[in-house]
């Protein structure tokens, strides 16, 4: 029986890893987590092509927070990923045709 907790942690691990790196590195997975991210915040993103990895392009984008409603057309978001090992997060390029930015008042 202890024989086999690390084979199947090592499958486990692997199998974590895959799926990371599909929502990463291709257009479907990337799709899944912006819609999914979007079903979260009762937002809403359409015509996502690209991937998180190589650069993500949004057609539409809208999202109504509580303390903000944030609305963009034809947005691009590309990650410089060399960065993150000095533990930076660096948007290389991050564009938007529009978009508009509703601050709502909130209670001190």
């Amino acid at each position: 029986m202890v024989l086999w907790i690390g084979p199947a942690i090592i499958s486990l691990l692997l199998i974590a890893l895959g799926f990371l790196a599909w929502v990463v590195a291709t257009q479907a997975g990337s799709r899944w987590a912006v819609q999914t991210g979007m079903h979260f915040i009762d937002g809403q993103a359409s015509g996502i092509q690209g991937s998180i990895w190589s650069g993500l392009a949004i057609d539409k984008l809208a999202m109504a927070l509580p303390t903000v409603d944030i609305d963009g057309d034809q947005l691009y978001l590309q990650f410089n990923w060399k960065e993150l090992l000095s533990r930076r997060l660096h948007a290389q390029s991050l564009s938007a045709q529009r978009l508009a930015v509703q601050l709502h008042e909130t209670e001190p």
